[in-house]
């Protein structure tokens, strides 16, 4: 009986033309049944050859031919003559390209193939067929074949660390650990919210109440004239990585070809510069908004990143470097952007030195105002800033051509295929132009500290005011935060007091009283003990522990490196209390703990390196380090008293780290076995010095 109720279930099952499992979606378990949409992505495809054939095309243009059709008597049209040139450029290049879709799914592996898709849609046939002996030699060569993609993927990953490039090694090591950034939401193609965020970009311009007057250049006035030479130098400097402007000209065709598109652009150039007219091509920006936050609600969420065409950023390098050559030596001093044999850390280094300086006399501290603007670049008035180029020298037909530049500007705000209304702006220096932080330190070269005892930074827009307090008397350097109130008022820059951060360095051990907040239009400074100025973290007691901790810990932060680094990298910074007080100079002197900071931070490119090649080397038995006849005399020491299987996981980078540290002594040690066995050991045989060559990894 038990027997005919099994046959008839089997043949119940087997009369069945489909047997599946339907899932309710009103359950909790729906999200199990919804699968990612693969990606479609359309790319531009260059053939080969495709550099040689426009290079022949290009250099039997008759580019005469475009600036004729736009002359009408002695008047050449740069608009019509600029467009036509461009349009012509794109038209070539799109005759020899293609374009291609490319499909990427959301579980596909890097290594995956298009020998390996053949393969494996060569399987499948083979199972549908029905065919065993096929099925199996389909498995076969398709086993055989993902070891091939997979080895052949192995050494695409490693060429990456076989030269001194440092983008193609970071290139390798995010390929390693498969770093990907983050997923922002994407942004709606809905016109009306691109027309409002275009509006919102350009508030600025509406409260601009100045009219923009032009004057002919007079004639004794002779217009800046560039040679071909400096424009093929500019076009073959191009990077080909970066993304189109609004033009839609690739940077490759420019550098590509740029023996053969020199002369017509250097006429462009130079009529532009004689005309004191910026062609309406050169001015147009196309804005991509990204949001700053994974779930952005209002406009101000919504960063604005402007692409500008990549030949007027090539015309741009041209004039700035005319521009630098030409500063006054009255210039502000304390200015470090864009100067010669100045940089980031010599402001950096400036205000540590004056404050320093400062605190070596007698009942003194110091005070420094982080200020921050509210979009600093947006709300340059181009009129004021063309008067305080004339007051620095710079002659008439140079400053209406940077006039034209800054106003009548086309903008419009991009999200996919879909595009806003454009709008023209007269108002700011564009972000995204090479020239912009330049004219910005222009604009603001006449903010100067009105007292002795103060000092401004600055930076391009970031500025610093240091407040030099004797005897607790902090009235000028009140009076100096008023002034600068004042002085960003006249000059429509905004004060963002939220933003803005104060930091004091007071190391009295007695002081007269608590030191009471800087107000700013009614507004109190936030007092902070820490802050990053150009890339340093600054603090109230000028130790260099927080930005040593945030130099090692950016890689972790940006979840580059693996977790095996960065658990080491913990056990490296719980060590340093025991080395501070274990280790000691011959002389006496302790140990200092940026010895070992900076042993780490300037290896640490080396470190990520070696944990990203060497992960499948981390079984290694204990033993095989301390009996390494390159371990240096001080590691039994420092066994004791770091875990030991850190240490053999991470040989080489111990070893270099002891290189580069002092010849060191025992002080004070924790375990008295530890140093008995280490004298011991140094009574039955000579001391050897660490050898320099690596040991094997």
């Amino acid at each position: 009986m038990a027997e005919d109720v099994t046959q008839k279930l089997l043949r119940d099952i087997a009369d069945c033309e489909c047997f599946s499992l339907q899932l309710d979606k009103s359950t909790d378990y729906s999200p199990l049944i919804q699968r990612v949409k693969p990606s479609v992505t359309t790319i531009k495809v260059w053939p080969a050859g495709t550099d040689s054939l426009l290079q022949d095309k290009f250099h039997h243009t008759d580019w005469s031919m475009f600036a004729s059709q736009a002359t009408c008597g002695s008047h050449t049209d740069i608009d019509t003559y600029t467009s036509s040139v461009l349009d012509y450029i794109n038209t070539t290049v799109g005759s020899v390209t293609t374009w291609k879709q490319i499909t990427t799914y959301p579980n596909q592996k890097p290594w995956m193939n298009k020998e390996v898709r053949l393969l494996l849609k060569a399987r499948n046939i083979a199972f549908r067929s029905g065919d065993a002996l096929a099925y199996s030699i389909s498995r076969a060569n398709l086993r055989r074949g993902i070891i091939k993609a997979k080895h052949c993927y192995k050494l695409k990953v490693e060429e990456h660390f076989s030269n001194s490039d440092p983008r193609r090694m970071w290139q390798g090591i995010q390929a390693i650990s498969d770093y990907k950034p983050s997923n922002s939401t994407p942004i709606t193609t809905d016109v009306s919210f691109l027309n409002e965020l275009n509006h919102f970009y350009a508030r600025f311009d509406r409260d601009n109440r100045e009219t923009q007057t032009t004057t002919r250049p007079p004639s004794d006035d002779q217009p800046l004239s560039l040679t071909s030479s400096d424009v093929h130098a500019a076009l073959s400097q191009i990077n080909v990585r970066k993304a189109a402007g609004p033009d839609g000209t690739p940077g490759r065709v420019l550098r590509g070809c740029a023996e053969q598109l020199t002369g017509v652009f250097t006429d462009i150039f130079n009529l532009s510069l004689a005309q004191a007219a910026v062609p309406a091509c050169f001015k147009a920006t196309s804005i991509v908004p990204v949001p700053k936050h994974s779930s952005p609600t209002g406009l101000n969420d919504y960063r604005p990143v402007a692409l500008t065409p990549i030949i007027m950023k090539c015309f741009e390098r041209l004039v700035l470097a005319h521009l630098k050559n030409c500063l006054p030596p009255t210039l502000d001093s304390y200015q470090f952007a864009y100067r010669s044999n100045r940089s980031t850390e010599d402001a950096v280094s400036t205000v540590l030195h004056s404050v320093l300086t400062h605190l070596d006399n007698n009942n003194t501290y110091a005070r420094m105002l982080f200020v921050d603007f509210s979009s600093a670049f947006n709300t340059v008035i181009p009129s004021k800033l063309n008067t305080k180029l004339g007051d620095l020298g710079f002659n008439n037909p140079l400053r209406h051509w940077l006039m034209d530049f800054l106003t009548n500007r086309p903008q419009y705000v991009k999200s996919g295929h879909t595009c806003s209304t454009t709008i023209t702006l007269n108002t700011g220096v564009p972000q995204g132009c090479v020239l912009s932080p330049f004219l910005y330190s222009l604009f603001t070269h006449d903010c100067r500290p009105v007292h002795g005892s103060n000092t401004i930074i600055k930076f391009a827009d970031d500025t610093p005011v240091i407040g030099l307090i004797s005897n607790n008397d902090e009235t000028a350097y009140r009076e100096e935060v008023q002034h600068l109130a004042a002085w960003c008022a006249d000059n429509n820059l905004l004060l963002n007091t939220s933003k803005t951060k104060e930091l004091i360095v007071d190391f009295r051990r007695k002081r007269g009283s608590t030191h009471n907040p800087i107000h700013i239009n009614g507004m109190a400074v936030e007092r902070v003990s820490s802050f990053k100025f150009l890339g340093t973290h600054i603090t109230e007691d000028l130790s260099w522990s927080t930005n040593t901790s945030s130099l090692l810990f950016t890689e972790l932060d940006k979840n580059i490196i693996s977790t095996p680094l960065a658990h080491f990298i913990q056990q490296l910074q719980n060590t340093i209390g025991f080395m501070r007080t274990t280790l000691m100079h011959p002389n006496g002197n302790t140990l200092h703990p940026p010895t070992f900071a900076e042993t780490v931070i300037r290896n640490k490119d080396k470190y990520s390196e070696y944990f990203s090649s060497n992960h499948r080397k981390r079984k290694r038995k204990d033993h095989e380090y301390t009996n390494s006849p390159n371990t240096p005399s001080l590691i039994p020491v420092v066994i004791d008293n770091i875990k030991h299987s850190i240490f053999t996981t991470n040989k080489s980078i111990f070893e270099e780290l002891i290189r580069c540290t002092p010849d060191i002594s025992i002080k004070n040690p924790k375990t008295h076995s530890s140093t008995q066995k280490l004298h011991m050991a140094r009574q039955e045989k000579p001391h050897q010095p660490p050898l320099n060559n690596k040991p094997n990894s």
